[in-house]
C-alpha cells in the first residue's frame, strides 16, 4: 500500500471511478485529488514550504495529460524545474486516454515519468503497481 497518492484528473467520472478502485484495492492510505496541473503544483509548492518532517509527500502521482488550466506536460515541466529536489522519491505515472505514440515518446523525455498507463484505471492495473512497488 502506498502512503500518499496524488491523482491529477479533470474528469469527474474518471476521478470517481479511480477513487472507488483505489479504495477497493487498498492502494493508498491517503488520496490527494487535484482537478488540474496547476492545483497539483500549488499543493506541492505548499508542501515544499513546510518543515521536512511535516510534508505530506506523495509516493506516487497519477497524472492525466489533457486538462484545462495546466495540462500534464506543463505540470511535468514545472515539477522538474522547481520541485524535483523536494519530491525526488515521488514516482510519476501518466494516466491517460491518449493512444498517440507521440505522447508515449514525449513522456519518455521526462526523467520523472516512469510509466505510461492507459485509462481506465482498474483493479488489475492497481495491483500491478502495488506489486512493482514492493
Amino acid at each position: 500500500m502506498f502512503n500518499n497518492v496524488m491523482l491529477v484528473e479533470d474528469d469527474d467520472v474518471t476521478m470517481m471511478l479511480c477513487k472507488i478502485n483505489i479504495r477497493k484495492t487498498n492502494f493508498a492510505q491517503n488520496l490527494i485529488c487535484c482537478d488540474n496541473g496547476l492545483d497539483a503544483i500549488t499543493y506541492l509548492k505548499h508542501e515544499s514550504e513546510k518543515p521536512e518532517n511535516e510534508r505530506n509527500i506523495p509516493d506516487l502521482i497519477l497524472l492525466d495529460i489533457n486538462m484545462p488550466v495546466m495540462n500534464g506536460w506543463d505540470f511535468l515541466e514545472e515539477f522538474q524545474k522547481n520541485l524535483i529536489s523536494y519530491f525526488s522519491k515521488t514516482s510519476i505515472k501518466i494516466l491517460t486516454s491518449s493512444i498517440d505514440p507521440r505522447d508515449i515518446e514525449k513522456s519518455k523525455s521526462f526523467s520523472t515519468v516512469n510509466e505510461f498507463i492507459s485509462k481506465p484505471l482498474n483493479r488489475d492495473i492497481l495491483i500491478s503497481l502495488l506489486e512493482k512497488n514492493q
